[in-house]
């Protein structure tokens, strides 16, 4: 595959238990990717973060 001299990037957050039609959404968003045959799609873990509100996040 060869790939445009220009992309763009998309970042999705979700939760690691969010489910869609009963599979991971994160499973079902990579799937689909490769169905639309994306030049490539990563799937990380954010163990700890926080927002706007300055809130702390863990798992």
């Amino acid at each position: 595959m060869k790939l445009p001299a220009e992309g763009y990037s998309l970042r999705i957050f979700i939760g690691e238990s969010d489910q869609y039609h009963g599979k991971a959404t994160f499973e079902t968003i990579v799937l689909k990717a490769q169905e639309l045959i994306l030049a490539g799609i990563t799937v990380t873990k954010g163990i700890m973060g926080y927002g706007a509100g300055s809130r702390i996040h863990t798992s």
